[in-house]
C-alpha cells in the first residue's frame, strides 16, 4: 500500500518575455454615440464567456491601465472579420441587459453566440438576417417549430427540421442548408472553429530522488536511498482547461546500501545490498491548465505501466551453491516483468514562442516492484515499494 503521497510545488523562473495565451490585439471599439476608439484588443474568444468582457489599451499609451470594455455602453468590438462582438439586450432571468454577442459565422444569416450562462443551455445563439437590424434570439426549447417559421420558404430545411440540434455546429450547418436551398450566393463563413481540442507533441527530460522501502527479510534496510533519471516523449490533447495524454518513457534508478547489518527473526549479519531498475513505462494521464497570468499552473495525475528489463536486487552476502559445479556465486534476482504505479504531480508552464510551450514541474511516482525468481531465504514472495520525486522539464510542440 502507499506510505505516503505528498506532492510539491516547484516553482521556476520562466521567460520573462513570453507571450500569453491571450496577448492584446490590434482594434477598436464603437461607443454608443458612434464614435471609434482604436487601439488594442484583449479577449478570450474560445470560452467567449459575457462574465469576462474584453479589455482595451489605447494606441497613445500601451503602458496604459487597461479598462474593460462595458456592453452597454459600447455597441461594437471589432478585431477583424473573425474577431468581432456586438453589443445586445438579452434577458437573462427576469433581468434584461445588454450582453456582448460573438458573430460566430456570417453569410445571409448571421450567427451570434452568448457564452458563460452557466446553465443549460450553456450558451445562447441569436439569428440576424443580412439587411435587418433586428437579433432574433434562437429558441431551443421549441428549435423544430423556431425552423419551420423563420425558413418556410426551404422546403428541404423544414422537411429536415427535427434533425438540427441546438449546438454551433448543427446551427452552422442549418445556414449552410439555408444558403444551399435559396437563391443566395452568398455562402456561409464559419468564423468561430468547431474544434476547440488542440494537439501537443513533448519531449521530456527528468532527474529523481527517492527510496526503496523493504519488507519481510530485510526489514532493517527499510528507507533504501535511490535516485536515477528518465527520457520520455508523447502526445497530448487539450480542449480549454483540461489536458489529457499518452507518454512513453525509459527510466532508470538504482540505490545500494554497504556494510549494514540485518538483524531479525531469521539472521543477523553484515551485508551490501545492490539494485538496479530498468523500465519502459506507458502512462497515460490527465491535467487540468489554470491559467495565472503570464504562465499556467497544473495539478495532474497518471497511471504508470512498467515493464522491466535488465533489472535486478543482489545481496553479496547471501551466497547459494551452484548444483552443477558446487562452486558457490552471490544470486541475483529478476524482477517480474510487469507491474502498475501512481504518478500525482503539478507543474507550471509557459510559452516560449508561439506554438511552442515549456513547462516544469515535480512529481511523485509509486510502484511495487515483485521478484520472479527463488524467494530469498525463507521469505515467500520477496518484494519492496518504490517511493521517488521526479523533476522534471519538458518542450511541447502544437500541431498546426
Amino acid at each position: 500500500m502507499i506510505r505516503s503521497l505528498v506532492v510539491f510545488i516547484t516553482l521556476f523562473p520562466f521567460f520573462t518575455n513570453a507571450q500569453n495565451y491571450s496577448d492584446f490585439q490590434p482594434g477598436f471599439y464603437i461607443n454608443n454615440d458612434g464614435d471609434t476608439i482604436k487601439g488594442y484588443i484583449k479577449y478570450d474568444w474560445l470560452a467567449n464567456s459575457y462574465k469576462f468582457p474584453p479589455k482595451f489599451k489605447t494606441l497613445s499609451n500601451e503602458g496604459a491601465s487597461q479598462i474593460k470594455l462595458d456592453a452597454t455602453e459600447i455597441s461594437q468590438v471589432f478585431v477583424d472579420e473573425a474577431h468581432s462582438l456586438i453589443s445586445w439586450p438579452v434577458k437573462l432571468g427576469n433581468k434584461t441587459e445588454n450582453k456582448f454577442l460573438y458573430k460566430v459565422a456570417s453569410g445571409s444569416y448571421d450567427l451570434y453566440e452568448l457564452g458563460g450562462i452557466g446553465g443549460r443551455p450553456a450558451k445562447i445563439y441569436f439569428l440576424k438576417k443580412a439587411g435587418d437590424q433586428k437579433i432574433v434570439k434562437i429558441d431551443h426549447q421549441n428549435l423544430n417549430r423556431f425552423i419551420r417559421s423563420v425558413f418556410q420558404d426551404c422546403p428541404s430545411v423544414v422537411e429536415r427540421a427535427g434533425s438540427y440540434n441546438y449546438h454551433l455546429s448543427s446551427l452552422t450547418g442549418l445556414l449552410e442548408d439555408v444558403a444551399k436551398c435559396s437563391d443566395h450566393t452568398t455562402t456561409v463563413q464559419r468564423l468561430k472553429p468547431l474544434r476547440e481540442k488542440q494537439t501537443f507533441f513533448w519531449a521530456e527530460g527528468s532527474y529523481s530522488l527517492g527510496w526503496y522501502s523493504m519488507s519481510g527479510y530485510y526489514d532493517d534496510a527499510d528507507g533504501l536511498r535511490a535516485m536515477g533519471f528518465g527520457v520520455g516523449a508523447g502526445i497530448e490533447k487539450r480542449s480549454k482547461k483540461l489536458g489529457y495524454g499518452m507518454g512513453f518513457y525509459f527510466d532508470h534508478s538504482q540505490g545500494s546500501a554497504n556494510n549494514f547489518r540485518i538483524q531479525n527473526i531469521l539472521v543477523s549479519k553484515i551485508t551490501n545490498i545492490d539494485i538496479t531498475i530498468n523500465r519502459l513505462q506507458l502512462v497515460p494521464y490527465v491535467q487540468y491548465w489554470i491559467p495565472v497570468k503570464k504562465i499556467s499552473v497544473i495539478p495532474e495525475l497518471g497511471m504508470i505501466n512498467n515493464f522491466y528489463f535488465a533489472s535486478r536486487f543482489e545481496d553479496d552476502n547471501l551466497i547459494a551453491i551452484n548444483p552443477y559445479d558446487g562452486m558457490p556465486f552471490v544470486p541475483k534476482y529478476e524482477v517480474e516483468p510487469f507491474d502498475i504505479g501512481i504518478r500525482p504531480g503539478i507543474s507550471i508552464a509557459a510559452p516560449i514562442f508561439k506554438d511552442i510551450i515549456i513547462q516544469s514541474g515535480i512529481r511523485f511516482n509509486w510502484s511495487e516492484i515483485r521478484f520472479s525468481s527463488t524467494p530469498i531465504g525463507d521469505v515467500a514472495g520477496f518484494g519492496f515499494y518504490e517511493a521517488k520525486y521526479q523533476f522534471f522539464v519538458a518542450i511541447k510542440l502544437k500541431k498546426d
